[in-house]
């Protein structure tokens, strides 16, 4: 009975390694850092093994070091015992001579022992802790770090060993680490891989994938082109102002000096109201400044021109620095 509780124990304590393991692997970084934001104290203990690269090895390391103990433990222990068990039942009930046989009694104790290590010691704590990560990291993950302490100095040996072969083989720990972030085409991937298992509606989906693509698109490809832009001339008259606003009512207009080359401004449409309630002609102190950006430009740096100049619009020039078009955050907005 004793020997069965401990063969039970070494299974146990394998299984509890291999989940450790892939738990803190495939634990939800955002979600974590989302319940440490919350208070959530095991969840800050996770985020210190994930935001730490060496902390994270030396987990990794503890693990490994626990599933190599347990199972070495398993196989000198458990077959030693169980094979002995198996001996002593099959030679005293009177069976076949081949079946009471030390080393048929070795061969069942070893099909046995692999069955329930491999199934109950490995792959059933690692779907759980894949399919579970997060909670399982945040209850496994405090033992696993006393566990760490008390065997430090195996850790950090084994752990340096690991890094020095990796090293010997070119590869750098850095890099590896690294790895673990997504690109966009990853990101996206994993988008359209979720819309098709329905995990994701079909219209976030296209939202997701156009943001994506957004920081591919330059400012030519989204601008409105010089000969649809609608622009107020410097000194216009209320009577003219009225004029345009009737056959182009916009919620913004580009204010030019001479001609669509010349752009000097903006105006809003509740600046132009004002103007027109007063009677005034349109001044160069009315319009407000925008950013010049080349047709080349990234729609991420024409967002980021707005942002910094906290302005809705942007003047796009050619390659002779006349105005190509301009871009609004309805353009861009459109885009996605």
């Amino acid at each position: 009975m004793i020997a069965f509780l401990i063969i039970s124990a070494l299974i146990l304590l394998n299984a509890i390694f291999v989940a450790a393991e892939f738990a803190i692997v495939g634990a939800p970084k955002m979600s974590i850092d989302k319940r440490a934001a919350d208070g959530n104290r095991l969840a800050r203990v996770v985020q210190s093994v994930l935001r730490d690269p060496q902390k994270q090895d030396r987990y990794i390391a503890t693990a490994q070091l626990g599933i190599t103990v347990a199972s070495l433990g398993l196989g000198m222990y458990g077959e030693h015992v169980l094979a002995d068990g198996i001996y002593h039942y099959l030679g005293g009930s009177g069976g076949p001579a081949f079946l009471a046989s030390h080393t048929f009694a070795s061969v069942v104790a070893v099909t046995i022992l692999t069955y329930f290590h491999i199934v109950v010691g490995e792959m059933v704590p690692k779907s759980l802790a894949l399919q579970r990560a997060e909670t399982m990291a945040l209850w496994i993950t405090p033992p696993m770090l006393w566990t760490k302490t008390l065997f430090y100095p195996f850790v950090v040996g084994l752990n340096g060993l690991g890094n020095l072969t990796l090293r010997m083989m070119g590869v750098q720990r850095q890099v590896s680490h690294a790895e673990q972030y997504y690109t966009p085409e990853e990101l996206a991937l994993i988008v359209q891989e979720s819309e098709e298992l329905g995990a994701l509606r079909t219209d976030a989906s296209q939202v997701l994938q156009e943001l994506f693509e957004f920081g591919d698109l330059t400012a030519d490809q989204v601008m409105v082109p010089r000969v649809r832009i609608t622009g107020i001339a410097l000194g216009s008259t209320p009577d003219e102002i009225r004029e345009l606003l009737g056959s182009s009512p916009h919620t913004r207009y580009p204010v030019f000096e001479h001609d669509l080359d010349h752009i000097i401004g903006m105006i809003h449409i509740k600046d132009v109201l004002r103007l027109l309630l007063n009677n005034e002609t349109l001044a160069q102190d009315h319009a407000r400044p925008l950013p010049l950006m080349p047709e080349t430009a990234e729609l991420d740096d024409v967002l980021a021109s707005m942002r910094r100049k906290r302005t809705q619009m942007v003047v796009i020039l050619d390659e002779h620095g006349g105005t190509a078009g301009i871009v609004t955050l309805e353009d861009l907005f459109e885009e996605v």
